[in-house]
């Protein structure tokens, strides 16, 4: 089975799912303050959110402390088909799945399934 993987950006992470408290994007925001010092190229990507500042009161609060941290380099894609969720993983080098509560989720599911590494809390 041939598969069409192209070259993984080694500055580039994904969330892939709705921006409420269960999934724990505090988290992500926590961690990228102090990544970002040391990584200024960073790039998160999200697929899933509202339009910006269309969302909840918890997501355009997350959003907003991303936009501060990465500024240009926080990528908000909204809600996207399978197929581009997938050519946006494939250009990936991790998938972050902070979720307080789900098993299982799809992100990580997805994130493997396109040779992400997948970073997850214990809980997920």
């Amino acid at each position: 089975m041939e598969t069409n993987v192209q070259e993984k950006t080694q500055n580039h992470f994904a969330f892939v799912g709705t921006i409420t408290e269960r999934k724990g994007v505090d988290f992500i925001s926590e961690a990228f303050s102090e990544i970002i010092s040391q990584y200024p190229n960073v790039v998160l990507h999200i697929m899933g959110n509202a339009r910006e500042g269309a969302g909840s009161s918890y997501e355009n609060e997350q959003i907003s402390k991303l936009r501060k941290i990465l500024g240009e380099n926080l990528v908000l894609h909204g809600v996207v088909k399978s197929t581009e969720l997938f050519k946006i993983l494939d250009g990936c080098k991790c998938v972050l799945v902070p979720s307080l509560e789900e098993m299982s989720g799809n992100a990580a599911t997805e994130g493997i399934m396109r040779g992400c590494h997948v970073v997850t809390f214990d809980t997920t």
